[in-house]
């Protein structure tokens, strides 16, 4: 079975190398800066699941959410946040970005690779979005449980 590819997106380098090292056995783990470098390695790898981390850099990272949930050659992957406190208002604006999940720090590395694993189980490398509000959708839904829209007529993703 080959293993799941993952990219990590981070401004600095001491967690990449935690979280490489819990998904090492399951997991091919590759990282990227914030920023250009960071969507031009998702577009060149086509992982099966982007993991960015707030930490450095939120507002880099939010433009970045945005920018691979948008753009059509990234918009199919999950993506993915890591932040260092519960605040509602980012969860709020990251899941408003179309991110499929919040592993808030410290990381707890059980819980951190149940995520992951579900994560990768239940998206597949791929996301169907909602074409008004990005968030993602489950195949074979024919509206958005966020905003109640409909997908367009004849749409069977």
């Amino acid at each position: 079975m080959q293993k799941k590819k993952v990219l990590f997106i981070d401004g600095g380098n001491r967690i990449f190398t935690f979280c490489r090292s819990l998904l090492d056995t399951t997991c091919t783990v590759t990282g990227a800066g914030l920023g250009e470098e960071g969507f031009a390695a998702a577009v060149e790898q086509s992982p099966d699941l982007i993991l960015i981390d707030l930490e450095h850099s939120k507002e880099k990272g939010f433009a970045l959410c945005r920018r691979l949930t948008l753009e059509e050659a990234t918009s199919h992957i999950p993506v993915m946040i890591l932040y260092s406190s519960d605040h509602e208002a980012t969860v709020r604006r990251a899941s408003s970005l179309g991110v499929v999940d919040y592993i808030s720090k410290p990381i707890i590395p059980t819980l951190f690779l149940k995520r992951i694993q579900t994560a990768l189980e239940r998206f597949s490398g791929r996301v169907l979005r909602c074409p008004h509000c990005y968030r993602p959708m489950f195949y074979g839904w024919s509206f958005c449980p966020f905003d109640g829209n409909r997908l367009p007529a004849g749409r069977k993703d």
